[in-house]
């Protein structure tokens, strides 16, 4: 048997690595330094420069539309009005500022403070709420809701219009307005206390509609002067009463009124009041 030494082309003491031999697998070098380095560059332009970036274009574009006359508007035919029907135009564009602006230039579309020129729109007596939109290049909607009067009120002998807000309203030059004549408002300071009131006379008119409409009777003049007790001067032909309805049940307290009036008014040829705040009793001064 031929041993190791005795086989012919093996050369056993070789010392040279084999070619059949698995090669080791190199080891990576972390670069943490350069990747960090990236990290901060990358989080300063993102958190930093960017940011500063579109602060300053976007200051580079409002100072050039600021002077450019592409934004530059006319009041007369840019300002688009909706919703006036009381308010004129000209005193709108007056509460605008628009007709006090001598100098065209500074009617420019970028450079109007809207909440503004809304509270000055909004201190119009007749403008319950407005908004104003801007619409690019050159327009301005300014759209306005009105107060929406509700009867003619006794102010000191003078004759305005009242809303359900209690705010006195001077009546237009040229509208028609049919309405009954309140008084004992104008004793009244603040329009809270106005508007509190008012709801009597409106809560009667709620309640009543369907009755007053079916009947002979209308509603001519109203005394607001009590809390408590809402007197109405009801008119048919030529009779006028006085009616207390007191601050509640006022439809009951008027079908009451239907149903004993031809008989009241049948004893006697002139009425001055009729009482109807007392459960099963009705007081009349004749």
């Amino acid at each position: 048997m031929a041993t190791p030494e005795q086989i012919p082309g093996v050369d056993w003491e070789d010392d040279r690595p084999s070619p059949y031999r698995r090669r080791e697998r190199p080891v990576r070098v972390r670069r943490v330094r350069a990747r960090l380095a990236t990290r901060l560059l990358r989080m300063v332009f993102l958190d930093l420069l960017f940011p500063l970036l579109l602060v300053y274009g976007t200051y580079r574009c409002s100072v050039r539309a600021a002077h450019s006359s592409r934004f530059r508007f006319d009041p007369e035919a840019d300002v688009i009005l909706t919703g006036n029907h009381s308010v004129s135009k000209d005193r709108l564009l007056e509460a605008l500022g628009f007709a006090r602006a001598g100098n065209a230039d500074a009617l420019k579309i970028t450079t109007l403070d809207l909440a503004a020129e809304r509270e000055r729109v909004e201190e119009l007596p007749w403008v319950r709420s407005a908004s104003i939109e801007r619409i690019f290049p050159h327009r301005l909607e300014v759209s306005v809701v009105e107060r929406t009067p509700v009867a003619f009120v006794n102010v000191s002998g003078r004759v305005e219009l009242v809303d359900p807000d209690g705010a006195f309203l001077q009546t237009p030059a040229e509208a028609t307005f049919d309405f009954p004549v309140l008084y004992g408002l104008d004793s009244l300071a603040s329009a809270a206390d106005r508007r509190e009131r008012l709801a009597l006379y409106l809560g009667f008119l709620h309640e009543t509609q369907a009755e007053i409409t079916g009947s002979s009777w209308t509603v001519s003049e109203a005394d607001c002067s009590s809390p408590d007790d809402l007197r109405l001067l009801l008119v048919q032909g030529n009779q006028t009463i006085w009616v207390h309805f007191g601050d509640k049940d006022f439809r009951q307290r008027f079908r009451t009124f239907l149903s004993l009036a031809p008989r009241v008014l049948g004893n006697y040829s002139k009425i001055d009041s009729m009482d109807l705040r007392y459960h099963n009793e009705v007081v009349v001064d004749p």
